[in-house]
């Protein structure tokens, strides 16, 4: 089967979306920005009129966690335009056109069959017999705007008397300097954030700058794990939705033995456009960084500063699950780069499908890492999740490694009696053994 494309169609694997959000393809269908989702099975699609729109959604997706566009091909996001197809190289995607002049879209390894259109849809009331739409580069001077009537932009072509249409369901939304901009302020208060508690004696666990990355840092004090959320407002427009993710943030503190905490930080002036970088930023004459509290930190569960006083800083504290499997992951990441390969990136977050990608040989490789406690020695993989690495890996033209990594107290170095296991401890000594990377063992049921 395949999925009509009208004006401009943003697509995408069923697949994908199943595997990067909660729900799958079903919850971007229930809160699609507008009325034209369609699916055939395989791929989804949903249309708009306006370049800006698309870049909006696409937006939307990049935050979780798809790719649009990679070494110059589409990877997890196409753009067709009803006009023109695929603007830059697809191939996991057909197009082609129906007697009429429609065109549609199909997986490659599937027969395009019948075309599967939005609900209601016309062909008589479409764009491809109503003539209101445009391509990107045709001038607008001859459009006037009227009214904005049930969700649309009414404009008066001039040339043609007639009214034409545009849905803008991402009309208030930024554009895309706004949305760069944004992102640039956000990046450097997290960096302010995180350059004032290192030189306190915070230790660098993860850093991410993303709106939604909540935690944007996780950092060691001596026995204590900070995650902390960095709410950003600029001249009066907050830059994260903070409110929304406290809840989210106390509970994988109390999952993981760790602070939930806040840096609060008002931004005030402008950013050029031409700032592109995040040193750019903090040279900048123009924008002042503030505390919105008279210090720093704020314990989100105790409601108050964070002070070294509230907390026993010489207890033995148990290393969490996401302790040590972020440091297997850090203990394979530091291997890699001890024998010379080139690492793109790593992540140890518990949604992450492959932990760290690395080039190994000119070849791009998907790395699955899981770490145990001793006694135990070797790591079990869930085939299911590798054969979601499996088919990433296969996508993105990559190879698939498994890395398996124990941890031992020092205090008890891999006692192969086992019977002197000792509690691996924040801050104390740890012993990893890692082998080397192997090549997983995917079965195919049935």
């Amino acid at each position: 089967m395949s999925v009509l494309i009208e004006g401009i169609t943003v697509i995408f694997r069923n697949a994908t979306a199943d595997r990067l959000i909660e729900g799958g393809v079903e919850a971007i269908r229930d809160n699609a920005p507008n009325r034209t989702f369609r699916s055939d099975g395989n791929i989804a699609a949903i249309g708009f009129m306006t370049p800006e729109d698309v870049g909006h959604f696409i937006e939307q997706l990049n935050q979780v966690g798809f790719r649009h566009i990679e070494n110059g091909k589409i990877a997890d996001i196409a753009v067709c335009d009803q006009m023109r197809g695929f603007p830059v190289d697809c191939d996991w995607l057909g197009t082609d056109v129906d007697e009429r002049g429609v065109r549609f879209c199909w997986l490659f390894g599937h027969e395009p069959g019948e075309m599967v259109t939005q609900m209601g849809w016309n062909y008589g009331q479409s764009l491809y017999t109503k003539g209101n739409f445009r391509p990107d580069d045709e001038p607008v001077d001859h459009l006037k705007f009227l009214r904005t009537e049930d969700g649309l932009n009414v404009y008066l072509d001039e040339g043609t008397g007639k009214e034409v249409y545009a849905g803008r369901p991402f009309e208030n939304k930024d554009d895309v300097h706004t949305v760069r901009t944004k992102a640039l302020l956000l990046g450097t208060a997290v960096k302010v954030v995180y350059d004032a508690i290192s030189a306190e004696g915070w230790t660098s666990i993860q850093v991410k700058t993303e709106p939604d990355s909540i935690p944007h840092l996780i950092m060691r004090y001596r026995n204590q794990i900070g995650l902390i959320g960095v709410d950003v407002n600029w001249n009066g427009i907050a830059l994260t939705d903070f409110s929304s993710s406290v809840d989210e943030l106390v509970q994988l503190g109390q999952s993981m033995n760790a602070i939930p905490l806040v840096a609060s930080i008002d931004i005030k002036g402008e950013a050029i456009p031409l700032m592109s970088q995040i040193a750019e930023v903090e040279a900048s004459r123009d924008i002042e960084f503030h505390l919105r509290r008279p210090y720093l930190l704020h314990d989100i569960s105790a409601n108050h500063e964070w002070t070294e006083a509230d907390y026993d800083l010489e207890a033995e504290v148990e290393l969490s699950d996401w302790e040590i499997h972020d440091f297997g992951i850090q203990v394979v990441r530091q291997t890699l780069e001890k024998d010379g390969h080139f690492i793109e990136t790593w992540d140890s977050g518990q949604n992450a499908v492959a932990q760290i990608v690395v080039i190994i040989e000119n070849r791009k490789t998907f790395i699955v890492v899981r770490t145990v406690r001793y006694p135990a020695k070797e790591a079990e993989f869930e085939k299911d999740e590798l054969r979601l690495a499996a088919e990433l890996a296969a996508r993105r033209d990559a190879d698939l490694k498994i890395a398996s990594v124990s941890l031992a107290s020092a205090d008890d170095p891999f006692d192969p009696s086992g019977a002197n296991v000792h509690p691996i401890y924040r801050g104390a000594g740890v012993i990893p053994r890692f082998t080397g990377l192997a090549d997983p063992k995917i079965i195919v049921d049935g």
